[in-house]
């Protein structure tokens, strides 16, 4: 039903519709605000090419008060292993102290998860872990079975002989 059915009805209902919908005006769509640090950081460096990490930490404090200036180095750091930013080494005004300027790397996948050559759980092929002792055995064919051996076990409960031989047979199947 358009506009034009709602005015041929005579109700008082239908005439509030139809005056709703005649002064109702679409409104323009708006960009989604970031939601995450990681996100929002981000913005603040596309805002501001070579922004440093002080000014950063600054625009942070007035933008969102809320947001812990703890988390801030943290999320620069993780924002240029990520490649969404590069950063270069800059001077703070006089301090003699470093810090980096920060900008926004162009074309940066902003999807993190679904960067190229990722693998998605399903397509990992697991494999079993097996234990160094299992294969050495296996591969050395020593007579007796070791089970459970654990770095303190072999420490504290072997004899000496027992160490001694252990390593000779250990020397024997990775020494080659």
């Amino acid at each position: 039903m358009n506009i034009e059915e709602l005015k041929k009805i005579n109700t008082p209902a239908a005439a509030r519709i139809v005056a709703a919908l005649e002064d109702w005006q679409p409104e323009a769509p708006t960009t989604p605000t970031p939601t995450t640090v990681f996100e929002q950081l981000r913005g603040i460096i596309k805002q501001n090419p070579g922004i440093t990490g002080a000014d950063i930490r600054r625009v942070v404090l007035e933008q969102n008060p809320d947001l812990s200036l703890g988390a801030v180095p943290a999320t620069l750091t993780q924002l240029y292993k990520a490649g969404a930013v590069a950063r270069k080494p800059a001077m703070v005004d006089g301090s003699g102290r470093k810090t980096y300027a920060y900008t926004v790397v162009e074309g940066w996948a902003d999807d993190r998860r679904r960067r190229a050559g990722a693998k998605k759980k399903s397509e990992v092929k697991r494999v079993p872990k097996k234990d160094i002792f299992t294969k050495a055995v296996t591969q050395a064919a020593v007579t007796g079975v070791i089970l459970g051996i654990t770095v303190r076990g072999v420490t504290h409960n072997f004899s000496l002989q027992e160490a001694a031989s252990l390593y000779e047979q250990l020397h024997q199947v990775f020494a080659r």
